[in-house]
């Protein structure tokens, strides 16, 4: 083997309904072996943690782009980010910190970032690219000051186009 994910999902049985996952006795692990076409050394993340990287990356100018391998539905996807245009949408969530809580509501002045996702091996037909239910144009606004991503915008299958928007952020 040259190389893989080892995956393990657990699940809890009806009598573990509400109890913490940890205790959850139905266990399922596997091992996805990469394609081919994919090298040893390369880093590979989880899709929520596109999250923290639009935020944490070099992201901002239009036209700056970084690339990230993730691992999504048994497949390895590589994922350009792309400041697309700077922008206002509208917003209305509660913001908590140390100092407390404030409602943040009106107008934030955003960068529109694509996610335009890829097989990582060239031959593969692993299908279309999907991050939190959406697929199809996936866009991620994130506000410029703050760098937190206040919205996601993409398709939902059998509904259409559809948005995503923040509710409640916790900074620390």
């Amino acid at each position: 083997m040259d190389g893989g994910v080892w995956a393990q999902t657990r699940r809890p049985t009806e009598a573990e309904l509400g109890s913490e996952n940890t205790k959850w006795s139905r266990v399922d692990q596997h091992l996805n072996t990469f394609p081919k076409g994919i090298g040893n050394g390369l880093v590979i993340t989880e899709p929520a943690a596109l999250f923290y990287i639009v935020s944490a990356a070099d992201l901002t100018d239009k036209g700056d782009t970084v690339d990230i391998h993730v691992y999504s539905k048994n497949h390895v996807m590589k994922v350009q980010l792309k400041v697309e245009e700077m922008t206002q949408i509208k917003v209305d969530y509660l913001e908590e910190s140390t100092s407390g809580k404030r409602a943040v509501k009106g107008n934030a002045n955003v960068r529109r970032i694509s996610l335009d996702g890829s097989p990582a091996d060239p031959g593969a037909h692993e299908g279309d690219f999907e991050f939190m239910g959406l697929q199809g144009d996936i866009n991620l606004y994130v506000d410029q000051k703050t760098r937190v991503p206040v919205q996601i915008s993409g398709k939902i299958k059998k509904a259409g186009k559809g948005n995503v928007r923040l509710q409640r952020v916790v900074l620390k």
